[in-house]
């Protein structure tokens, strides 16, 4: 059964509102070596150390320290280590802009095509609209497509 379109908007004003704080987040960069080694050194812990509190071999915490530093660990590992180390972590994905903002612009980039089509087959009968009416054209269509439509927006667009 599909979501109901009045759900799926509430649900992204209240996914929008979560997101709004971690926003913030995003202008945090890791350290160059990676978050578990960042901490690790900082505590003035070792590699052995950590590895044995880890329960594992002091060569595969190497290992998983390198592994954060080229983006490759998984999210598992990441998760022990943080716990062991006395961390918690956490996974965002955080979109650059809301959600509904998202949604908008790729609605309107479907409603431009979708008016371009028609504008210029309409040229070619010599019944062009102005461009004041064009734009109101890609307004309604946008707004028709996110109310009746709303998954077209996201076919063929790449």
């Amino acid at each position: 059964m599909k979501p109901n379109r009045a759900v799926i908007k509430v649900q992204r004003r209240q996914l929008d509102r979560k997101l709004a704080d971690l926003r913030q987040l995003r202008r945090i960069q890791p350290p160059g070596t990676g978050w578990v080694k960042a901490i690790r050194e900082s505590l003035g812990m070792t590699v052995e150390q950590l590895a044995k509190r880890a329960k594992i071999a002091a060569p595969t915490l190497y290992k998983l320290e390198q592994s954060e530093q080229r983006g490759t660990i998984s999210l598992k590992a990441l998760r022990k280590l943080a716990a062991v180390l006395g961390c918690q972590f956490t996974y965002a994905v955080i979109p650059e802009k809301s959600l509904e903002e998202i949604v908008d612009e790729q609605a309107l980039r479907m409603a431009r095509k979708v008016v371009e089509k028609t504008s210029h087959t309409m040229a070619l009968e010599d019944q062009q609209s102005s461009e004041k009416e064009r734009l109101a054209q890609i307004e309604d269509v946008a707004r028709d497509l996110k109310k009746k439509r709303p998954s077209v927006i996201w076919e063929d667009d790449h």
